[in-house]
This record gives structure tokens, sequence and C-alpha cells, in this order.
């Protein structure tokens, strides 16, 4: 069953829709209003930061309030709405896996960061003054070597390497017993594997052979990064491609639960209603219901 959410690349958010890009800064008082709908999903990074003012994001079926002097992370394949905004100054860096995965670091180059690509970390980040005025420094560098005739994308790489070393550390610094970076790793790993497979039915123990550890292993990395065990990650995977499907479809609830994998509509139900406290129909009709008081 095809998903019905619109997908853009970066040129759609600068109403360049043809123009593929693997890398660009925007700031909100130079920027067209993008022709995309809400909600959607990115095929790549985003990095929101907000100087002044205030805005509200969507992601998936949670909403967070945005502040002055905080980042907001998107990662590909996000359920995204931009809710809305009153008095905005700052901007957006958005970036493509590739992009950064042209760095000497290459495929894992992306692995250790905590807030991309993990549906279990704050989307949203408020900083002290000190340390939000050095990640803005780093992003005026940015700006400044994209207004060149010919700025250096080797530059910007590693620019973009200094400002994601940046926000993590800035991350460990509020976090009691920072993650190791190979449990970080080790769940990123496993985490791609699960998008690319959520609809099959694959064991932990087959998911921890594919990624050459004991299940052990993968158990103790997946605990100590999200909490929960693999076999509750696998389970919230499907449950939220069931929540974007019931919230933002017509699609027929057994047809939701085939793609899914579960060939049994009504053991998809209990399972449902078991971890959220409403059926799959119950739900449609309090996220519809939602959408209407909005509008």
């Amino acid at each position: 069953m095809p998903l019905s959410f619109p997908f853009y690349h970066i040129g759609h958010f600068l109403n360049q829709p043809d123009t593929p890009m693997p890398f660009a800064i925007t700031e909100f008082g130079k920027m067209e209003v993008p022709e995309v709908e809400d909600p959607h999903k990115h095929s790549f990074y985003e990095i929101l930061w907000v100087d002044e003012g205030t805005s509200i994001q969507g992601i998936e079926d949670q909403t967070y309030h945005l502040e002055a002097e905080s980042l907001f992370f998107i990662s590909p394949g996000q359920l995204h709405e931009f809710v809305e905004w009153r008095h905005l100054q700052g901007g957006t860096l958005f970036f493509t896996r590739e992009f950064l995965q042209m760095h000497p670091n290459g495929l894992d180059s992306l692995l250790p960061w905590s807030f991309l690509d993990n549906v279990y970390a704050q989307p949203n980040l408020d900083l002290p003054t000190e340390t939000f005025q050095e990640i803005r420094a780093t992003i005026q560098w940015m700006i400044r070597e994209l207004s060149r005739s010919q700025p250096s994308m080797e530059l910007l790489r590693s620019l973009l390497q200094v400002l994601l070393i940046q926000i993590q550390r800035s991350i460990h610094d509020r976090v009691h017993v920072p993650i190791e970076k190979p449990s970080m790793v080790l769940f990123k790993r496993f985490q791609q594997r699960i998008e690319e497979t959520y609809a099959q039915s694959i064991s932990v123990a087959d998911h921890a052979e594919g990624l050459h550890v004991t299940p052990h292993q993968l158990n103790r990395a997946c605990k100590e990064v999200t909490g929960h065990s693999p076999s509750q990650i696998i389970k919230n995977r499907k449950l939220l491609e069931a929540k974007r499907l019931l919230a933002f479809t017509h699609e027929p609830i057994s047809d939701i639960a085939m793609s899914l994998g579960i060939e049994d509509s009504a053991y998809f139900a209990r399972i449902f209603r078991q971890e959220i406290g409403l059926s799959p129909k119950a739900y449609r009709t309090q996220q519809n219901q939602s959408a209407s008081t909005e509008s």
C-alpha cells in the first residue's frame, strides 16, 4: 500500500524543486514561503535555530514549542509539520546523508550523533546563551562561506562536523551518564535495519546476527540509548506507522494491518489498544476531530 505523505528534497523548501541540493542554509527573514504541503516527509536532515520569537513544530503526533536560543532537529522520513510561528527570527540548515558521508569518516559519519535518526531523542534543545552563541557563530561562518561566488563544499562539510560536535557536547553536558559511542552506533545500525524491515517478521536474534553482535549486546545497547528492549523498539516502529496511516489517510484498518505484516486485523486492533489505549478506529476519530478543531 503506497504511503500518502508528500516526500520533499531540499530544493522544494527553496522553491527550486528541480534543482538537486546536498546542502543549504536559509534565514527566515530572507526566505520565501515554500510551496509544500503539511504534514510531509523530508529526504534530508534539518536543523532549525531560533534567535527570537516562538514557533510550534509537529513531529509525528507530537507538537513542540520552540523559544529563543533553541534548536530543532528533523531527520529523513519523519512526518513533519510547521504548525505556527510568531515574530520568528532565525533560520534552518539542510543537508543530505550523502553530503555528510563524503567526509573522511565515510558512512559512519552519521552514526555517533544521538539527536539524528533517533525517534527516542528530544527533537528540540533549549541552550544556555553562551552555548547558543557559539553554535550561531559556526552557522554564521557557514552562511558567509555560502555567500562566496565559489563556496568550498569541503569547508562547509567540515564546519557541519564542528556544528554536530558542538550540539552533541551540549547534549552530553545535560546527561549525568553520557551514552557511549559504541552503543549509539549499534543502536542506529539496528534502527536502520528496522526502517527497511519493520513490515516483516524478523526476530531480534536474526537482527543481531545481521549486525554481527549477540542478542545480549544488542539488548544492552538499545536499553542504554532508549530504555527499551529491541523487541519493543520493533513494535514501536510498527505502531508509529500505524498511527501515521490512521491519522493522515483513509485507508481501511485491515489494509493498514496488512501493510505492517499483520494479517489478522483483530489481532492488530488488540495490540494497538494495549499500547495506545484506544482502538484504531477511535484513534482515527480522535485525530480527525483534533485536526478539525485546529482548522
